[in-house]
């Protein structure tokens, strides 16, 4: 016993086995008796096993006194190292983009030069740090090349919050006013009926089902991912798995009667548009737009994903709640919704029209 703490050795265990790795394991009891813990593996970067035992030790002490423990002495070589192990794992569990861990090694490679050291430790970094390698970005990016860098070394930095390399995410505000004018692009309508047009000469599998995948799309906002995985529940809402695993409903009791001429075919599949992925859906895209541009200009980004913001932009042009839309799309953030609200003049013009001002309404004589 020290200082009221049990210390124990134990070996992790797999699959129902005992492992050569070593784990420490301290425990001792609260105010009301509750049991807790916490244990780390020998041979680690945390040191020694004698290390590890003595900053458990303190480590425990201080959770035993609810003080707040200090960041664990990694360096941003090591960190990045884990992090990239975890995201390997997610990729083969979960399906994620190995294109992403690119993007975000070559951010964090831009971020490692910034500071000259992947030797300092993760817990190190300040925020001005931060800010100050993003005003180095504005040489080299555009808005939206700084926002993907500063983004992925914002997620790193959580990452390292998790595991308690990093007390506080120094990159929390380093996108701040980045997307203050981005407003996303949508279709018209005209556009729309000549990708289904298009779409619906085509013979085969390409003709019969992507037809009814763009036209999913267009109705209920899915992703280009969440297109090929989503399902049909027995009360009849789409159970989704979104965008950083993040599950959600889209409500479809009062969707329009030809959204359920769609689904009604494929009620049988488990998913819905089972045999299609996100590659393949990409693929027979571009090949619609492609013909598209042939016919009519298109906007500057015209990607499956444009079909997304239709579907929010006719939302918010119906004057429908977009706290609503907010949850159907699966946003976290209700600003990431805002930007699909846009007008034009002649919308401005019917709307101030309407207006109407109770202070110009003739006073009522008071008796």
């Amino acid at each position: 016993m020290y200082n009221g703490l049990g210390i124990e050795k134990r070996y992790r265990r797999e699959n129902g086995k005992k492992t050569k790795d070593r784990l420490y394991y301290v425990t001792w009891e609260d105010e009301n008796g509750s049991r807790k813990g916490c244990c780390k593996k020998a041979g680690s970067n945390y040191g020694t096993a004698e290390d590890i035992v003595k900053a458990m030790k303190d480590e425990a002490i201080r959770m035993k006194e609810g003080l707040p423990l200090p960041p664990k002495k990694v360096t941003i070589k090591q960190a990045i190292d884990e992090f990239g192990d975890a995201f390997g794992k997610r990729v083969a569990r979960d399906g994620a983009s190995a294109r992403t861990w690119d993007n975000y090694e070559r951010a964090l490679d831009l971020f490692v030069a910034f500071l000259k050291s992947s030797e300092r430790f993760v817990g190190s970094v300040r925020s001005d740090e931060v800010l100050a390698f993003r005003e180095e970005l504005v040489a080299n990016h555009n808005e939206g090349g700084m926002i993907s860098v500063l983004s992925a070394v914002r997620t790193f930095f959580s990452y390292c919050k998790r595991k308690r390399y990093a007390s506080e995410n120094p990159a929390t505000d380093s996108t701040e006013g980045l997307h203050g004018k981005k407003i996303e692009e949508s279709f018209d309508d005209d556009q729309v009926r000549l990708f289904i047009d298009l779409c619906s000469r085509r013979r085969g599998q390409f003709g019969r089902e992507f037809v009814d995948i763009i036209k999913v799309a267009l109705m209920t906002g899915l992703r280009q991912e969440e297109i090929t995985k989503f399902t049909i529940k027995p009360d009849g809402r789409i159970w989704v798995i979104g965008k950083g695993r993040k599950a959600r409903y889209v409500p479809t009791e009062d969707l329009d009667k030809s959204l359920w001429s769609v689904l009604d075919k494929y009620r049988s599949r488990n998913p819905i548009f089972s045999g299609w992925d996100r590659g393949k859906v990409r693929s027979y895209w571009y090949r619609i737009a492609n013909d598209a541009k042939k016919v009519m200009p298109l906007p500057t980004k015209h990607g499956f994903h444009v079909l997304r913001h239709t579907f929010a932009d006719t939302w918010v042009r119906q004057g429908r709640d977009i706290r609503v839309l907010q949850r159907i799309l699966g946003h976290s953030s209700l600003a990431t919704t805002m930007r699909y609200l846009r007008a034009n003049d002649k919308e401005a013009a019917a709307q101030m029209k309407q207006m109407k001002y109770g202070w110009l309404e003739p006073r009522l004589a008071v008796i």
